[in-house]
């Protein structure tokens, strides 16, 4: 969730216009950026090789995504057990470096921090067998992002049970039906609204003495909270396809 006192800060900021276009910029560039799925696609069979390497697992019956099924899903939970504390890492350090530049730095803040938590969300999905090349599954992927963008509690609570209620409807779940102009617009979207709302709560990096405290302490809440829902929802999608 996002930091609301200083939501309410950055409300009074996005009327300047500087700070406006900042965001707009970021935005866009965060679009163009993502357009190419290579940015945060991982590498599948790097991903198989490390459980076939693995000593949780007698053979290297692990050839395809679709074989992760198999596997008890202590073996995945094992894999995936130190990503969020990576990601973190991660986009901490990001933010600390372009807070020290102040509101400047919140262009590049913002594309790398929607980028990297893209990758986090990709490698907890391909480590439970889902195929995240596929534009369906980076569609759920994106819609993650929201969830952890969610200014409140119940704002939270509304986007996970959304996202929840895509892997339980069949319809949603026709992913290979999902056309370039869904993916575009929901794509724009959620980068948008993401966006906006994390610079809001960039609003006291301008502060050239705390930015870089405020921006990595923004990022490292943001990051914490998509790895806790990506890891619940491709969880639960995992034990729903041994149902």
């Amino acid at each position: 969730m996002l930091n609301t006192p200083v939501i309410a800060a950055g409300d009074a900021l996005m009327e300047a216009p500087q700070f406006g276009d900042s965001l707009k910029k970021a935005t866009e560039e965060t679009i163009t950026a993502l357009s190419d799925a290579a940015n945060w696609t991982l590498d599948t069979q790097g991903i198989i090789d490390n459980y076939q390497e693995t000593a949780d697992i007698n053979d290297s019956s692990i050839k395809t995504l679709s074989d992760i099924k198999r596997l008890p899903i202590a073996v995945v939970d094992k894999q995936v057990k130190l990503f969020k504390s990576k990601y973190v890492a991660l986009t901490s350090a990001q933010g600390v470096t372009t807070g020290v530049v102040g509101w400047a730095g919140i262009p590049a803040d913002v594309v790398g921090l929607i980028t990297a938590n893209l990758r986090a969300i990709g490698e907890y999905a391909t480590y439970y067998g889902f195929d995240i090349n596929d534009e369906g599954e980076q569609l759920f992927a994106m819609s993650l992002l929201a969830v952890a963008t969610s200014a409140s509690v119940e704002e939270c609570k509304a986007a996970l049970d959304d996202t929840q209620a895509m892997i339980k409807d069949p319809e949603t779940q026709a992913f290979n039906q999902i056309n370039e102009e869904v993916m575009s617009r929901v794509l724009r979207q959620t980068v948008t609204k993401v966006a906006t709302n994390i610079v809001k709560t960039k609003a006291a990096q301008i502060i050239p003495a705390v930015g870089a405290v405020v921006a990595g302490g923004v990022n490292a809440s943001y990051t914490a909270n998509v790895c806790e829902a990506a890891y619940q929802c491709y969880r639960e999608r995992f034990l729903d396809r041994l149902a």
